[in-house]
């Protein structure tokens, strides 16, 4: 698949694997983190947690049954309780970008999603599309190869890509002496809060670029 992908965006691609037991921060390299099985996962909370941080960081979540395997479908049902707690995994639009990044899937394939109202956070194939990829079906099966494609470009942006060297994590800033600064968050009944770790990153950027803190940010309720 990074073979195919470099070849069509003419820009070198590659992919690694990553241990779930691992710091998060490390899976940053890559827009788009692999989950499949052929059965069920079982993640610790501990291991739940990394992933959901990943994808609040702005990462997208991409998972497929093996062999189009019930029991992953299964368990995933759980899984994406656990992580999306506030959202449910449902069809993804015929008129989605997913569909038509770079390429027109024909034929489409059937996806599910969790969106935020955004962006999606996570997208499910029941069908084992990587195994095309695995016997470098480009010809047989192009379609499992564009989508492959639209799917990095869906996580990644169309824009220049980073250098992996170069990261997307911003760590905690020593102390600031520049005071503070406090924002009020008006809270509504929608989905007011769609990116968490939006703030809390935006923050840590101020705090080391200006030397001044926004602290104490208060949720304040829309009342209409």
């Amino acid at each position: 698949m990074s073979r195919f992908a470099s070849h069509e965006l003419e820009r070198p691609l590659n992919w690694q694997v990553v241990s779930v037991d691992h710091d998060w921060t490390g899976w940053m390299d890559s827009p788009v983190l692999y989950l499949a099985s052929h059965q069920e996962v079982k993640l610790s909370r501990t291991q739940i947690g990394r992933i959901r941080s990943f994808i609040e960081a702005g990462g997208l979540l991409y998972t497929q049954s093996d062999g189009g395997n019930i029991a992953f479908d299964v368990s995933l049902q759980k899984l994406v309780r656990e992580l999306f707690p506030a959202y449910r995994l449902a069809d993804v639009p015929a008129d989605h970008p997913i569909y038509s990044m770079l390429y027109t899937l024909e034929p489409r394939p059937a996806l599910k999603m969790v969106s935020n109202g955004v962006r999606a956070l996570m997208i499910h194939s029941s069908a084992d599309l990587a195994m095309h990829w695995q016997q470098r079906a480009t010809k047989t099966h192009t379609a499992s190869f564009q989508f492959g494609v639209n799917l990095f470009l869906y996580a990644a942006g169309k824009s220049d890509w980073r250098n992996r060297l170069v990261t997307l994590v911003i760590s905690e800033p020593a102390a600031v002496h520049g005071g503070t600064i406090r924002v009020a968050r008006l809270k509504d009944k929608g989905a007011w809060n769609p990116e968490p770790a939006a703030w809390p990153r935006y923050a840590r950027w101020f705090a080391a670029a200006r030397r001044t803190a926004v602290l104490n940010w208060r949720k304040w309720r829309w009342r209409s």
